[in-house]
């Protein structure tokens, strides 16, 4: 729940779009907890419907009943683990980068992508010959997992 707040803090600290988009983040996630809360209780209500129709001795109604019930709760657990798992991961953004090589005096720069940037593209003059300078690569930095 932490990681929530801490999502909403960094979403919500610019435009509105995005606190447009933390609330309903944290409102899926809302539902999401309330819907695993349901099976929970509904594979305790099928337990009980077990044991009680077990002492009446419908001995078949009481093992669907007993099947039910850990199905239930079992997808409830399992899916409560797969949630925190996939809220708790945090995706550490990549920086992309582009090479531009001159074609004459094959000079190399490597700056920061910027939109409409292609390979094969001709970009700006070149500072050694004045001739234009072609991308020749665009691809992601590795980062430290530190």
């Amino acid at each position: 729940m932490l990681y929530l707040l801490e999502l909403g803090i960094q979403l919500g600290s610019g435009s509105n779009q995005k606190t447009e988009r933390s609330k309903s983040i944290v409102s899926s996630i809302l539902v999401y907890y309330i819907f695993l809360a349901g099976m929970f209780i509904i594979g305790i209500y099928f337990l009980y419907d077990a044991l009680q129709a077990y002492n009446t001795g419908d001995v078949e109604g009481a093992g669907f009943s007993a099947i039910l019930g850990i199905i239930g709760i079992g997808m409830s657990i399992y899916m409560l683990t797969m949630l925190r798992k996939r809220v708790s991961t945090k995706k550490i953004p990549k920086k992309v980068v582009t090479t531009i090589e001159c074609t004459k005096c094959s000079l190399k720069k490597i700056r920061t992508f910027t939109k409409g940037d292609y390979v094969l593209k001709d970009t700006e003059n070149c500072t050694k010959c004045d001739q234009p300078m072609l991308i020749t690569a665009i691809y992601t930095e590795k980062t430290d997992k530190s």
